[in-house]
């Protein structure tokens, strides 16, 4: 049983690591940051152009104070595919940014360049543009006609719109439903059409009228997955442009936020995406389990680019 003196030994050690650790922080963030760091570093942050967060821990604070924090673009993992410039926002005790820090969400065809960098206190805005940057053409995650087909036995139209999402006739009761939102994959939030895969069922996305660049990019991931808990079957994904078929992958969990990109001719025609889950149901654990009609979400982002002339 614990007498006094040790309660106050382990009191006073508790204290001393706390004093320990507040020095250290303080040591290496420069203590807090106040209100005018927040406000010189929206001064320092150019209009109309994508905002970065570069130290991940400054997200929550800076999403409340600086207006371009709060856009889609300055959530989850930095995805800098079609922009031609872009801000970084990060803290000044991190080290410098570099280009290969940014370099693995660009195109190899595309190179960063830092123009200028600004200090507001501990905070550093930088300021960056792309060499041969990548131009947006169209992209199936902002369709204005998309039509989504689910088959199970027959196939079926899937109602709904791009703004609401989609529910198809089987995934109703559920509440099941196609839309565009942030999902996790591979422990990171990603901005894609969560899209959740029934078994032995397949989904289409149709649009009529795609415009096309040089390349079609995109992604495809599981979302919310944990290994240690649950093992999904592969997922199969076909591509066809003009009712022929371009590209045809299988995707697995351990595949992570895997990308893809399919080399087209530019020009106008029908696109059609279609995901097929290959291997029903899914594996549970603990308890060590299988659910044949288990379902999963998907997550997909996908679009056309080609390469624009530099400024």
């Amino acid at each position: 049983m614990l007498t006094k003196l040790p309660h106050r030994m382990l009191l006073a050690a508790i204290m001393c690591v706390s004093v320990v650790e507040l020095a250290m922080t303080s040591a290496r963030y420069g203590g807090a940051l106040r209100t005018d760091h927040w406000r010189r570093a929206s001064e320092h942050l150019r209009a109309d152009t994508p905002l970065i967060i570069g130290t991940p821990w400054l997200g929550p604070e800076a999403r409340m104070r600086l207006d371009a924090a709060g856009a889609p673009e300055a959530s989850g993992r930095p995805d800098l595919r079609g922009l031609s410039s872009f801000d970084v926002l990060r803290h000044d005790r991190d080290g410098p940014s570099s280009a290969h820090v940014w370099q693995a969400s660009l195109s190899p065809r595309s190179k960063p360049v830092l123009l200028s960098a600004e200090r507001a206190g501990p905070l550093r805005v930088e300021h960056w543009r792309v060499e041969r940057p990548e131009r947006v053409v169209d992209t199936l995650i902002h369709p204005r006609a998309l039509r989504v087909l689910s088959t199970r036995d027959v196939e079926r139209t899937c109602p709904g719109n791009p703004t609401d999402g989609y529910t198809c006739p089987e995934q109703r009761r559920a509440g099941h439903r196609i839309k565009r939102q942030f999902a996790e994959v591979d422990y990171d939030a990603r901005r894609c059409l969560s899209i959740p895969l029934l078994s032995a069922a397949s989904l289409s996305f149709r649009r009529a009228e795609f415009q096309r660049g040089d390349r079609i990019v995109g992604h495809l991931g599981f979302e919310d997955f944990n290994a240690r808990l649950r093992n999904d079957g592969p997922v199969t994904m076909t591509v066809e442009i003009e009712g022929e078929m371009v590209a045809r992958s299988t995707f697995s969990n351990a595949d992570g936020w895997a990308g893809f990109e399919i080399p087209t001719t530019p020009g106008a025609g029908s696109l059609t995406v279609s995901l097929y889950a290959t291997a029903p149901g899914a594996w549970i654990s603990p308890p060590e389990r299988y659910q044949p009609g288990a379902s999963r979400r998907v997550c997909l982002e996908l679009r056309a680019l080609d390469e624009e002339a530099s400024p």
